[in-house]
């Protein structure tokens, strides 16, 4: 693995995911991944978050995302879709962190209800 493992991940998961989903969607999936690997990469090199790997996210990891995600004001709703892309991310390395981050902090709750 690389130094940012993140979008080796999502490339893996993308792959696994063509003929599944309609091609149009494809694109998008990119896009929403590699912006989330550029925050990720700017929370790594402030050190707030442990790893770029998503097989080891812990659930703060995923707080901090969320939280820096939301003090950027993002709104709501691209909030809930970038945790959706990570929890189906994380599903396919079998890391439940996105799980544990919403059942943890029970105020993100309201975007793992739309999801």
């Amino acid at each position: 693995m690389s130094r940012y493992p993140f979008m080796e991940y999502a490339n893996r998961y993308i792959d696994s995911m063509r003929g599944v989903y309609s091609p149009s969607t494809i694109p998008g999936m990119e896009r929403r991944y590699r912006r989330i690997e550029r925050d990720l990469i700017h929370l790594k090199n402030k050190n707030r978050i442990s790893t770029m790997s998503p097989a080891k996210f812990t659930y703060e990891d995923i707080r901090s995302l969320i939280t820096y995600r939301l003090s950027e004001g993002v709104p709501s709703s691209d909030v809930a879709r970038d945790i959706t892309a990570l929890r189906v991310l994380c599903q396919f390395t079998e890391n439940a962190a996105v799980d544990a981050c919403l059942r943890r902090w029970k105020t993100f709750n309201q975007y793992s209800q739309s999801m």
